[in-house]
């Protein structure tokens, strides 16, 4: 195993160590799929670690101190406010709901110029039910919650394409979403190392295992 010393955005050395075990157990998690759309990776947050939310919360910051001067500019104004997030499995309803407390709550406290009002905070996803692993009344349920504060949803959509400043969808009108902040949590893949691994794997390159979780053979 290797490990960074120093900042993690430029760490001065990599340090190797190698570690003797009796079991392994691999949960390295899941990666981000982009489905091989650049623009989008691009332009995109994502939310998989404490890094990816501290980078997120540092934008959303700078773009409230943006809008906050543009007073006069109101197209330039709506845009900055506008804030998408793309997935509505758990990692995209628990992001907006955060995500949309926390710029709320920002503007009141911080931000008098800014009317909460002005702020769009919106949930793209491709079917027309939330949280699709679980039962569908809690999917319903959160949906109403999130409506009862301010959470737009466009579903039945897909996220097709994104610029720095917007956000095109692939819905009857390819209607293009003016907006400075796009979260994608709407696809995983499995680990790299995992999907290199020589042993057996499904079509979406997870590790097929037994009924002790153990690899085959």
């Amino acid at each position: 195993m290797t490990h960074s010393i120093g900042r993690q955005s430029q760490p001065n050395d990599w340090r190797e160590q190698t570690l003797k075990y009796d079991y392994l157990v691999i949960a390295l998690g899941s990666e981000n799929n982009f489905f091989n759309m650049s623009d989008i990776q691009k332009h995109s947050f994502t939310m998989k670690s404490i890094g990816d939310a501290i980078i997120l919360r540092n934008h959303i910051i700078n773009i409230l101190e943006q809008a906050s001067l543009e007073e006069d500019n109101k197209e330039l104004r709506k845009s900055l406010l506008t804030f998408v997030v793309v997935g509505g499995g758990f990692n995209g309803v628990e992001t907006v709901g955060a995500l949309n407390d926390f710029i709320r709550e920002s503007i009141i406290g911080y931000y008098k110029n800014i009317y909460v009002t002005e702020v769009r905070v919106i949930l793209v996803h491709t079917t027309e039910k939330l949280l699709e692993q679980i039962d569908e009344p809690l999917g319903k349920f959160a949906l109403e919650k999130l409506k009862a504060r301010s959470v737009e949803f466009i579903m039945n959509s897909h996220v097709i394409d994104a610029t720095a400043n917007n956000v095109k969808l692939d819905n009857d009108n390819n209607a293009i979403i003016p907006c400075y902040t796009l979260i994608w949590t709407a696809g995983v893949t499995p680990n790299k190392l995992i999907a290199d691994l020589p042993c057996e794997h499904d079509k979406g390159h997870r590790i097929i295992a037994n009924n002790y979780l153990e690899v085959l053979g």
